[in-house]
């Protein structure tokens, strides 16, 4: 029997777990479209996020959440920190859109409606909403299964500071949260920009800055946890 050299063992075992990547890949693009309808909620420091559906399509899984609008703001809320870890590995997340509004009195705005003159006049005259509902998409190719999928939102915050911020709000909002982090700050209208001059001596300036960010876009943190049924 001829004997095989290291080289053409050790192609062999990269050509086989190409083949079992690629057919993986392959049976995840090539299968159809799959949509569950979920009702998940979990209530966390009085905040509440729920689940509406779960979809499958191709290598790619989409998560339908809602969650609330904790304040009346120029700015909206988003969720913050999100990760789907399957198996215990957290896969790629692709971004998240829009779905639709939800109101108090049971009415809804979805998102193709802001997209005439028409819907954004409604949307303007209904005034804030009580809930926001995203598409959340997330890259599974890599993952070798579906058999355990965790979601995680680690908080729920404003998209960014606030229009019509001015520099002193940025300092009362420090000061009433006791945050002794020293800031540089520049008015650029309609909003402020903050830039961490001095960190404390426990922190990284990539922490103080973000510990400044999450006091000026009124975080409010989580974590709201989901086991998410895949299969």
């Amino acid at each position: 029997m001829q004997r095989r050299t290291l080289t053409q063992l050790l192609s062999a075992t990269l050509a086989g777990a190409l083949l079992v990547l690629w057919s993986h890949t392959t049976a995840l693009a090539m299968s159809p479209a799959r949509l569950k309808t979920l009702n998940i909620s979990q209530t966390v420091n009085g905040l509440t996020v729920r689940l509406r559906a779960v979809r499958l399509e191709g290598d790619q899984v989409r998560v339908n959440v809602c969650y609330p609008m904790p304040a009346v703001s120029s700015n909206e809320y988003m969720l913050k920190d999100v990760t789907l870890a399957i198996d215990g590995k957290d896969v790629i997340n692709n971004g998240s859109w829009l779905d639709e509004w939800l109101y108090a009195d049971g009415s809804r705005i979805p998102a193709y409606a802001l997209k005439s003159s028409v819907g954004v006049a409604a949307f303007t005259a209904k005034g804030p909403a009580q809930n926001r509902c995203d598409w959340l998409s997330f890259d599974v190719r890599r993952a070798a299964t579906l058999d355990h999928a965790m979601l995680v939102a680690g908080g729920l915050g404003m998209s960014g500071i606030p229009a019509g911020f001015t520099c002193r709000n940025v300092e009362q909002v420090l000061a009433d949260q006791r945050i002794s982090i020293q800031v540089r700050c520049h008015e650029v209208p309609p909003t402020v920009m903050v830039e961490v001059t001095r960190p404390p001596p426990t922190m990284t300036r990539e922490q103080a800055t973000a510990v400044v960010q999450q006091a000026v876009t009124d975080y409010r943190p989580g974590p709201w946890q989901f086991d998410l049924p895949l299969k």
